[in-house]
């Protein structure tokens, strides 16, 4: 990972290079956008490569959450715990996909 060289004016820690991470979240987002319509277009031949894409979808899924939670943390670790002010929910997580309504609040 490519790093920020720091100046006078930086403060001491790492500075890892957020438009990497930027790149990651766009990648996810579409990836989210993309899956359904994707999974629509998949047939029942033998050779479909639309399947044949989507067979790696769960693993850049898990690389890409894995990958910032690491530079979120790095970055929060650097910057005394920063994401600790922020006391509100960012997000709903579904934990049993047969009952959508049992969610949990996910927090920073």
């Amino acid at each position: 990972m490519a790093e920020h060289t720091p100046n006078e004016f930086t403060r001491p820690g790492h500075h890892p290079n957020t438009g990497v991470l930027v790149l990651d979240l766009h990648r996810l987002l579409t990836m989210f956008f993309a899956s359904k319509k994707l999974a629509e277009m998949r047939t029942e031949e033998a050779h479909d490569p639309i399947g044949w894409l989507q067979q790696y979808e769960e693993d850049e899924l898990y690389r890409i959450l894995l990958s910032t939670a690491i530079t979120a943390r790095a970055i929060d670790d650097r910057d005394s715990n920063f994401l600790k002010k922020f006391k509100t929910t960012c997000g709903e997580l579904i934990t049993d996909t047969s009952n959508p309504n049992n969610v949990k609040k996910l927090d920073l």
